[in-house]
């Protein structure tokens, strides 16, 4: 931030994140007087004190002094060995739900917020009306259905702009929950706070989200995808003689759509069976010694 000065807003996401809605923009004008964008809800964060109130996978920070106090603060708990084991029965003991365990970022920004409210909430914004991020659980499933049906942008029927691959971390070797579940319930994707994923899932459902993701960049250049667990892309009919003018007519779609798009039902409607074929992350992944139980 310090290195920085030019740039207004920092955004911070979890490692296990992909953006999913690439025609998506992040409405700044509405947050004109707030530091700190996170997902969240203020019943669950006051009137409950929910660990899961607000959520730090994915969140928007001003490049601004209150964000430096803000994570002078934050950080108190942060340092490993006892402070931060005794920190975590703290936020245990203080906040409805919270498992046990040592601190971690989110209870600790929940607990700063609800202890210290008239400091900091006057600049907090907390979003719900899109999914800042969602959990892959209850998205990564239905891609197919967001594709036919659904649309990018705003509203109940929206695309995720993130998809949060919480209990997912394939390239560490554990599999252990995530301590950045949702916030507001299950923010579009169940809840997950003591499940471990075996590495399979994982995997797949990554695959699922990069493709689907990747889809909406191939078809501004007429290519698409029939299937979210195959790498393999094909050429599609461009019912345009002007090829710009049908470049223009896909990003028009990602970012002002009105009805669903019926190239997309068409291009699933003319697709042949195929086999099952391994994505180039399965290839990788078999280099370096793991093997599918399936």
């Amino acid at each position: 931030m310090l290195a920085h000065p030019e740039v207004e807003w920092m955004w911070w996401l979890d490692a296990g994140t992909l953006v999913t809605d690439m025609g998506f923009e992040l409405p700044l004008v509405r947050y004109e007087g707030a530091h700190l964008v996170v997902r969240g809800d203020s019943y669950l964060l006051f009137q409950r004190r929910s660990w899961d109130a607000a959520s730090t996978a994915s969140f928007l920070l001003r490049n601004c002094q209150w964000s430096l106090d803000l994570l002078d603060a934050w950080a108190v708990m942060a340092p490993r060995g006892r402070a931060r084991d005794d920190a975590g029965r703290l936020l245990t003991a203080t906040l409805a739900e919270r498992p046990p365990g040592e601190a971690d970022d989110q209870s600790a920004l929940v607990h700063l917020l609800i202890t210290e409210k008239e400091r900091w909430m006057d600049r907090v914004y907390l979003e719900n009306q899109y999914y800042l991020h969602g959990v892959w659980t209850g998205l990564v499933g239905k891609f197919e259905e967001a594709m036919e049906k659904h649309h990018p942008g705003y509203g109940d029927d929206r695309w995720p702009f993130v998809t949060h691959f919480a209990g997912c971390k394939p390239c560490d070797g554990r599999h252990t929950r995530s301590t950045s579940a949702s916030a507001s319930g299950d923010g579009g994707g169940g809840k997950n706070r003591s499940d471990e994923y075996p590495l399979d899932r994982c995997i797949s459902g990554m695959e699922r989200a990069f493709n689907f993701a990747d889809n909406q960049v191939l078809r501004l250049y007429g290519f698409w995808r029939e299937s979210l667990a195959s790498d393999e892309v094909r050429r599609v009919a461009n019912r345009s003689a002007n090829p710009l003018e049908a470049k223009e007519e896909a990003l028009a779609f990602l970012k002002k759509p009105n009805e669903p798009d019926p190239w997309i039902s068409d291009v699933r409607k003319n697709r042949k069976p195929k086999g099952k074929e391994d994505s180039v992350l399965a290839r990788i992944l078999r280099r370096l010694g793991w093997r599918s139980k399936f």
